[in-house]
């Protein structure tokens, strides 16, 4: 249980910085940088997280010999699991489609992405900037993911911490990776709206 809080809590990261990202949203409209450049320039270094932390955990788990399923999932078995996940999945192409598009401007998605996050009780993050990949989430003492998935999974944070350390090295080369090769967050947003 240690293992999987680990992994729980070090993914949570990824959302504040993946479009459709609240904060991002708040950050862009209370600062007024362009919303979409923000939400475009985190795409990038959250799929770069996603697939550091998945390399990690699964290094870790062939190095400690954990189980594997006895066989990889049918065809069928993979559409029948994804389908709930379409909607969430979705989310952020239509973000940023409907504002590259003009359909909406930051404010009415702040405005529909705030009311969403209110009817599913979503939590407030304690930091808003991409450059810190929200790792403040994950590390004492204001670690809110790391209290929340220990009271969650009923798991001692001693035990969480201890099964984190090996995610900081994922996250933390991904943070140093978009801060000294700054072209991994501005190309996709450069590529999409210009200059």
């Amino acid at each position: 249980m240690p293992f999987a809080s680990a992994i729980t809590c070090s993914s949570a990261i990824i959302g504040p910085i993946f479009p459709p990202s609240i904060p991002l949203i708040i950050y862009g409209t209370v600062t007024g940088a362009s919303v979409l450049q923000l939400l475009l320039g985190g795409i990038v270094p959250g799929l770069l997280c996603t697939v550091a932390l998945m390399a990690m955990a699964a290094w870790l788990a062939k190095r400690r010999g954990y189980p594997r399923a006895e066989r990889w999932p049918t065809r069928g078995e993979v559409v029948r699991d994804m389908l709930p996940a379409i909607p969430a999945l979705l989310a952020p192409v239509i973000l940023i489609v409907g504002m590259l598009a003009g359909f909406f401007t930051p404010i009415e998605i702040a405005s529909a992405t705030v009311a969403y996050t209110i009817a599913i009780s979503a939590l407030f993050y304690r930091k808003l900037t991409l450059k810190d990949l929200m790792i403040g989430l994950v590390t004492p003492p204001m670690g809110l993911a790391l209290y929340l998935v220990s009271d969650i999974a009923k798991v001692s944070m001693k035990d969480v911490l201890r099964e984190m350390l090996p995610f900081y090295v994922p996250l933390v080369a991904t943070l140093l990776a978009i801060t000294y090769i700054p072209w991994l967050t501005t190309w996709l947003p450069r590529l999409a709206i210009g200059p």
